[in-house]
Order: structure tokens, then C-alpha cells, then sequence
């Protein structure tokens, strides 16, 4: 009888130790699958994090054109004010002498260059991401 006891309680033993590899096995493999797929996020982030950056770059670079261009135009205009002014001058003239246009121009060049400050930054060990201004 005792005999029977040990037989029935080592065949228990021996199916969970067959159902807790089995488990073990299951756990291994959804770890690798969860390794992979953080592996593959972060490197979308890091990408999208040097993309943002080098965005931030050229809207800075444009910005400063606009700028340029307004400052020139503007410049350029107002040496000029005193000439008689002919059809195409005082359309030329409503465009930039309000400063509707150029105007327009400078803000859109000043907001380029804000964006240009904003740092974007990804920390990928905690998913979190952080605008700074420089």
C-alpha cells in the first residue's frame, strides 16, 4: 500500500515536472518575442528622434532665409520709396510697404527658427518623450 502511495506521487511529480517545462518553455519563448519587438520600437524611436532633429535643422536653416529675404526686400524698398511709382511699383509697393507679405515672410522665418530650438529627445528606457528648448 505504501508502495501504491509512492507510485501515484511519483508519476504526479514526474507530469508536473513535464507541465512546468512545458510552462518554462512557453515563458522563454514570449520573452523573446517581447526582446524582439522592444528592439524593433526603440529603433523606430531613435529614428523618428533623427528625423525630428534634422527637421528642427532645415526649418531652422529656412527660417533664416525668410528672414534674409524679407530683411533685403524690405531694404531694398525703402531706398526706393521717394520714386515715382509706376502701375507694377505700387502693386509691388501694396504687396511689401504694408508689410502684409513681408511681414508674413518674417513671422513664418521666426516661427522656422523656434522649431529649429525645440529639441526633441526620446529616453527609450522609459518611453518617454521630452521637448526641450534650447
Amino acid at each position: 500500500m505504501v508502495r501504491a502511495v509512492l507510485c501515484t506521487a511519483n508519476s504526479r511529480t514526474v507530469e508536473q515536472i513535464v507541465d512546468m517545462s512545458k510552462i518554462r518553455s512557453q515563458l522563454n519563448e514570449q520573452l523573446r518575442c517581447l526582446e524582439t519587438r522592444t528592439e524593433a520600437q526603440t529603433a523606430i524611436l531613435l529614428e523618428l528622434n533623427d528625423y525630428y532633429r534634422k527637421k528642427a535643422e532645415l526649418d531652422g536653416e529656412y527660417g533664416k532665409q525668410l528672414e534674409k529675404l524679407a530683411k533685403n526686400i524690405m531694404q531694398k524698398h525703402k531706398n526706393e520709396r521717394y520714386k515715382i511709382l509706376l502701375t507694377f511699383e505700387k502693386c509691388w509697393q501694396n504687396l511689401t510697404g504694408t508689410g502684409s507679405f513681408v511681414l508674413v515672410t518674417t513671422n513664418l522665418g521666426a516661427v522656422q527658427i523656434l522649431l529649429d530650438k525645440v529639441d526633441v529627445t526620446v529616453e527609450v528606457a522609459s518611453s518617454k518623450w521630452n521637448f526641450n528648448v534650447k
